[in-house]
């Protein structure tokens, strides 16, 4: 299974068991995988002291020089000096390093419409069941 953040105004989420390497289309706009695979980087699931999951630590291994410009006004983004985005879910964006350190990779993918919206993958099988529970009460399933 897959979450899929399309990072627009706000930060939209999606689910699906499957994407093609390619790209997807979400609500009629075309996302493709510009970069090729499915390893752009490393990421992280931000979790509380109640292993609540808040966002997402993207540190993306791309190169794509308006990928963090797009970013900068995101209310919902936090960008480090490593270059590195947290996505939060919500305005709570306090979580314990230590519950937050996965360090995955694979199952994600970097995608920007020719627009110049991005979207980006991540997989989420890794996760328990109440983690999966809290991604699918804020996310969309799509067909």
């Amino acid at each position: 299974m897959y979450l899929i953040t399309v990072l627009s105004n706000t930060l939209d989420c999606f689910l699906t068991d499957k994407i093609d390497p390619e790209g997807l289309t979400i609500n009629d706009i075309c996302y493709r995988n510009e970069e090729g695979g499915d390893w752009t980087g490393f990421y992280d699931f931000l979790r509380t002291n109640e292993n609540m999951v808040i966002g997402i630590r993207y540190a993306p291994l791309v190169d794509d020089s308006t990928f963090l410009k797009t970013l900068v006004q995101k209310a919902y983004v936090k960008l480090l000096p490593n270059s590195s985005v947290e996505l939060y879910f919500s305005n709570d964006h306090s979580f314990v390093p230590e519950l937050s350190d996965d360090q995955r990779f694979g199952e994600n993918m970097l995608l920007r419409s020719k627009e110049g919206a991005y979207a980006i993958t991540f997989g989420i099988e890794q996760l328990n069941p109440l983690e999966l529970a809290q991604i699918r009460n804020i996310a969309t399933i799509l067909d």
